[in-house]
């Protein structure tokens, strides 16, 4: 446990808060242990909120119906909740490293102010005045400004594909994070996670730059790069087929670990998907399956893995 009175890492007081939650509903805590506790407890206010939002879970009547479906037919009914409490929560902690709480208690941990946005398990087309067109993916959200002069879009969350209409006389400009793309008339995506952009190009050409004041890249039909703290990498090939998939409404993935392709999969599964074990997270897979029954892709993942599924219904799946 840390005790330290920095402002702590969000996941971090989270996982943190799992675990003392879980001791105490043991019953089994020394008295050294119950002082330290409330020494984390007061050490700071994201402390006490992370522990009330774990307690919360706890009485939530979805939270116990869903531990009763769970526990063993010997326990005593009214045993079950609390008897089963303790390996569930242990994959909650889990769930805090590999996709943070925010699914899980309170809904989206970010919906931002928007022109155009979506939830997790939509897809949206929008027409722009110009006639271009812009695919927006589960759990997105742009802003768009057009003038006389130019056209502009500003990515604010997640990923678009763009189909923009020729037009010499406005360039075309996507402003995500800290990069800039520009184009005349071309078909591309859009990614913005963790404060890193994507941007990939289907037909045309495409020019990205980052804020850091360095030459921008040139991308040509299936390049991409990736523009982190403000600088733009090396352009680098990728595979078409698997990359815009999504727009199609599938998900195509090829000997990629477990982990990246479940964490693909989330923006379309209403509850965080969690891999309990490590072996589970680095299994290299491939499939080509329909986005429209998330619940089914995870059944077949998991069937692929040998993995036993356990569903917590309107809070998260496991797979272990």
């Amino acid at each position: 446990m840390t005790h330290d009175d920095e402002n702590p890492d969000h996941d971090t007081a989270m996982a943190e808060a799992l675990d003392w939650f879980t001791r105490r509903q043991s019953g089994t805590m020394t008295a050294d242990e119950t002082r330290a506790f409330a020494a984390w407890h007061a050490a700071h206010p994201d402390n006490a909120h992370a522990y009330e939002r774990v307690a919360r879970l706890w009485a939530s009547p979805e939270f116990t119906r869903a531990v009763e479906t769970q526990a063993p037919a010997t326990t005593p009914r009214s045993a079950r909740p609390r008897a089963a409490l303790r390996p569930v929560l242990a994959l909650a902690a889990a769930l805090v490293l590999a996709v943070g709480l925010g699914h899980l208690l309170g809904g989206n941990p970010f919906q931002p102010s928007a022109d155009h946005g979506t939830e997790t398990g939509q897809r949206a087309e929008v027409s722009l005045p110009d006639g271009s067109v812009v695919v927006l993916n589960a759990e997105s959200a742009m802003n768009v400004s057009f003038d006389p002069d130019r056209r502009r879009v500003e990515l604010l969350r997640g990923e678009a594909f763009f189909d923009v209409r020729p037009d010499p006389e406005r360039p075309f400009e996507v402003a995500a994070g800290r990069s800039l793309t520009r184009v005349v008339g071309t078909a591309f995506s859009v990614t913005l996670q963790d404060g890193d952009t994507e941007v990939r190009v289907k037909r045309g050409h495409v020019r990205v730059a980052g804020d850091d004041g360095r030459t921008p890249v040139d991308l040509t039909p299936g390049e991409g790069v990736t523009v982190t703290a403000g600088q733009v990498g090396d352009a680098a090939a990728f595979v078409s087929q698997t990359t815009f998939a999504w727009i199609d409404g599938r998900l195509v993935f090829h000997d990629q670990p477990l982990a990246e392709v479940i964490a693909q999969l989330a923006r379309h599964h209403k509850d965080p998907v969690v891999l309990a074990t490590g072996r589970l997270r680095t299994l290299r897979v491939s499939g080509n399956y329909r986005l429209n029954d998330p619940a089914a892709v995870v059944a077949a993942l998991a069937d692929v893995a040998g993995a036993e599924v356990i569903r917590l219904p309107g809070l998260l799946t496991v797979l272990h």
